[in-house]
């Protein structure tokens, strides 16, 4: 799950690592040894749900619920997984209809909507499921962890193009009734728990991919050592090794850079690695996808009519050929992922500084006014984007003052906090983070 947890939950462990020890690393190499099978659907089967549905409940969510549902997770008697597409709505999360409402006692969410592909839905007990709860957009979205046995709660496998063992499911809720303590994280915040989770999905996806790439080019070079054409084995012609020459570039450099995001995940703290890797993993996550997508495309051709038939040498080739698609689409499309890629790559971060402590994580609510930002800091956290005309934007230390203060360039309004907020930009849409 790339998270520590308290041993105590489990009585299985590895034995070489103490689960309050696990980190990204570990991740990284059971994951990649499970995709050897090549087979996307058996790596989603085993740990897919568990991968992206428990991490924000072991983060977010109150210790009873942690304390009642992990152990049984943990032990592989219950499945969990992650709703959060819907229908209408697949990387535009901030625009989900699914609907919780709090009943007059203030003790339950009454939940209905729909998800569709939800991965392990089909056997999942509990559901990590993104839901509505106050306004439209980001600011409105809450997340709950909805369990099967309420009532209520509807499954249906999917029939997909590729990974047909991962459980693929069209889910729906129907007046399900959630306690309230079932809440992760805070009400109309859940676009955060959503957003931090994302990272860690997508270093999934890139992991697979990266490996799945690599079994393309593996299988590439036997056959093409076995196989002869014109008195000649396929490696004796330059035009095969140009092509698995191309292959190696294309996966060793996503290698590379998979391992220095592993690395620089594994050296900061969750808010820290979520807005400073997010474009860089996004970007990560666009180069994988199109490198399992060129090296399925040139294996095939290498394999020639091996390869679109099921089973046999070319078996692999073909089943991770219907396998790309679920890989380039889910977690964010190639498009949005480039293009968080650039947004975040050219604008710069702007950083509130809580080291002096006594200070509590901050919100930002960002809106442009006759080519001025206003900057009002609430009590609540999200993730905001400006558009900053200024070519300077510069505050003073914010516990030395309060209320309203202005410079040349734009108008702040501010609560007492401790910390430094700044911004160099011109132009740009940025990320603002406090």
């Amino acid at each position: 799950m790339g998270v520590a947890y308290d041993p105590a939950l489990s009585r299985n462990h590895v034995k070489c690592v103490p689960p309050e020890s696990w980190d990204f690393f570990h991740e990284l190499i059971v994951t990649d040894e499970l995709s050897r099978a090549a087979s996307g659907g058996l790596v989603w089967n085993l740990i897919g749900g568990f991968g992206i549905g428990c991490p924000p409940v072991i983060k977010y969510g109150k210790k009873e619920l942690v304390n009642r549902i992990l152990p049984g997770i943990l032990a592989g008697d219950k499945r969990i997984c992650l709703a959060i597409t819907e229908p209408d709505c697949g990387s535009d999360v901030s625009n989900i209809s699914c609907e919780a409402k709090l009943t007059p006692d203030g003790k339950h969410y009454i939940v209905n909507g729909e998800k569709k592909w939800i991965t392990n839905g089909i056997w999942s007990d509990y559901f990590t499921t993104a839901v509505r709860t106050g306004e439209p957009g980001m600011n409105g979205i809450s997340v709950l962890l909805i369990e099967r046995s309420a009532g209520g709660v509807g499954t249906r496998k999917m029939d997909c193009q590729g990974m047909a063992t991962s459980g693929t499911t069209y889910v729906t809720f129907e007046d399900v009734k959630v306690p309230v303590e079932n809440l992760i994280g805070k009400e109309n915040q859940g676009f955060k728990v959503i957003m931090m989770n994302f990272n860690h999905e997508r270093m999934g996806i890139i992991i697979q991919c990266v490996r799945f790439s690599r079994v393309c080019y593996e299988e590439s070079v036997k056959y093409a050592h076995k196989r002869q054409t014109f008195g000649k084995r396929l490696i004796d012609h330059p035009v095969i090794r140009m092509k698995l020459a191309h292959m190696a570039r294309h996966i060793e450099a996503s290698h590379n850079w998979l391992e220095n995001l592993v690395f620089q995940c594994q050296s900061m703290d969750d808010t820290e690695a979520a807005f400073r890797l997010g474009g860089a993993i996004a970007g990560l996550k666009a180069q994988s996808t199109t490198t399992f997508e060129f090296c399925a495309r040139e294996a095939s051709q290498i394999f020639g009519g091996l390869s679109y038939t099921r089973g046999g040498q070319g078996g692999k080739i073909e089943r991770l050929y219907r396998d790309v698609r679920a890989y380039a689409i889910p977690g964010g499309s190639e498009e949005i992922m480039l293009d968080l890629t650039e947004i975040t790559a050219f604008s710069p971060l702007v950083l509130l500084d809580l080291s002096r402590g006594g200070a509590k994580a901050l919100g930002v609510c960002i809106s442009q006014v006759d080519g001025s930002p206003e900057v009002r800091i609430t009590d609540t956290y999200t993730i905001a984007y400006a558009h900053f005309t200024s070519p300077l934007l510069v505050a003073e230390p914010a516990s030395k003052t309060s209320g309203e203060r202005k410079n040349t360039r734009g108008k702040i309004s501010s609560k007492v906090v401790s910390g430094l907020y700044y911004t160099t930009t011109q132009c740009l849409t940025v990320p603002v983070i406090f």
